[in-house]
This record gives C-alpha cells, sequence and structure tokens, in this order.
C-alpha cells in the first residue's frame, strides 16, 4: 500500500515542482558613461513600466554599472539621472528569459544663471555740496594741501 502513494506522489507533485520551477523573468543591466566614455559611479537607474507603473529603482556601482536580475517582462521607460549631468530616458521592451543591455552616455547638464537687471539709476544729488572732509596736517608740516586760488 506504500509503494501505490509513493508513486502517486511522484506523479503529481514532479510537475507541480517543474511548473513552479518555470518563472517568466528577465533581466535588464548596462553602463552609464559620461561624452568621454568615463563611467559614472552611483547614478541613480529608474526602471517603469509603462503598463502597470510599477517601478523599480537602483544606483550604479563604482564602475558605472547598474543591473536588475528579476523583472517581470514588458515596455519599460528605463531613467538615469547623475549629479551635473542631462537626465536621460530610453524605452526598451524586455522580453521572458531574455537579458537586455542598455547602455548610457549622458551630456553635460547646462547650468542656468539668472542676472536681474534694473533701468533705476541711483539718484545723485548735484544741487548741495556741504559734506566736507577736513584734511589734517600731519607731522610733516610740508604735507599740507593748499587750495588752487581762483582768478
Amino acid at each position: 500500500m506504500r509503494f501505490p502513494r509513493l508513486a502517486l506522489f511522484v506523479v503529481f507533485a514532479v510537475p507541480v515542482v517543474t511548473l513552479l520551477a518555470q518563472t517568466s523573468f528577465t533581466s535588464v543591466r548596462g553602463t552609464i558613461a559620461d561624452n568621454s566614455g568615463a563611467m559614472i559611479p552611483n547614478a541613480q537607474v529608474s526602471l517603469k513600466n509603462t503598463a502597470t507603473n510599477a517601478e523599480l529603482t537602483g544606483s550604479t556601482d563604482s564602475a558605472g554599472l547598474f543591473q536588475f536580475p528579476q523583472v517581470t517582462p514588458g515596455t519599460y521607460n528605463i531613467t538615469v539621472t547623475a549629479a551635473g549631468f542631462a537626465p536621460s530616458t530610453k524605452q526598451a521592451q524586455l522580453l521572458v528569459n531574455q537579458p537586455a543591455t542598455v547602455n548610457f552616455q549622458l551630456g553635460v547638464q547646462a547650468s542656468a544663471t539668472v542676472v536681474n537687471v534694473s533701468a533705476e539709476a541711483q539718484t545723485l544729488n548735484n544741487y548741495r555740496c556741504d559734506h566736507r572732509k577736513r584734511i589734517q596736517q600731519r607731522d610733516d608740516p610740508g604735507a599740507a594741501i593748499r587750495r588752487p586760488q581762483r582768478s
């Protein structure tokens, strides 16, 4: 009686375990570099599923590499941001059991400086000249400043 139970267990359990072992995931990885080809460490990477709006985030390692090992297949917008660089977005179709590689090359972000210029001129007092400075004579009597004589 023990043998038929074991045989039934094997017949039904093995296919169920095999079905559960087959997953429907994929992976995506890539590099992030600047215009000169130098890798950018610590850049932020975001994967957003366009159908479900599910989002995964991560960052690059010290060599500028990123990887998302288990991703549900679908269409994703991959956005990369890094300090001092312009953000970049690419769209990728991720398929079951087909790892994708998506590389980015980021350009330098333009900085914006705002300068406010006013058209108002400073008001000058050209009518009264009652502010005088007194020049004191120091130890050297020859250093005194004399007023020019008006004619």
